[in-house]
């Protein structure tokens, strides 16, 4: 399963996108497909429901054009995250992650 994001919701000033994120619920790897119109310094972030950052999960110089994202979670313990990518130290996108096993 996967979530489309609203790309309206997640446009940067150099239209960076991610087009989907899934799955979610998610029990081992989370994929993400995204899209960028130039070179971009990329981090994930899982942040616990109290706002705190509880993994830095990934980040990653990604060239213009589309890339493809695998994460895995499988460590972590089930419960609701946050999920946030910033790009170049600026948040893009938020979404609501559950890991459930």
């Amino acid at each position: 399963m996967s979530v489309d994001l609203d790309v309206q919701n997640v446009t940067t000033p150099n239209s960076s996108f991610f087009t989907s994120f899934g799955p979610n619920p998610v029990q081992s790897n989370l994929f993400f497909n995204c899209y960028f119109t130039e070179s971009n310094l990329i981090s994930f972030y899982l942040i616990d429901v109290n706002g705190r950052v509880f993994n830095k999960l990934l980040e990653r110089q990604f060239d213009k054009g589309n890339s493809s994202v695998e994460i895995d979670v499988s460590g972590f313990p089930n419960g609701i995250y946050y999920l946030q990518a910033n790009i170049n130290e600026h948040p893009l996108a938020i979404q609501k992650l559950m890991i459930h096993r």
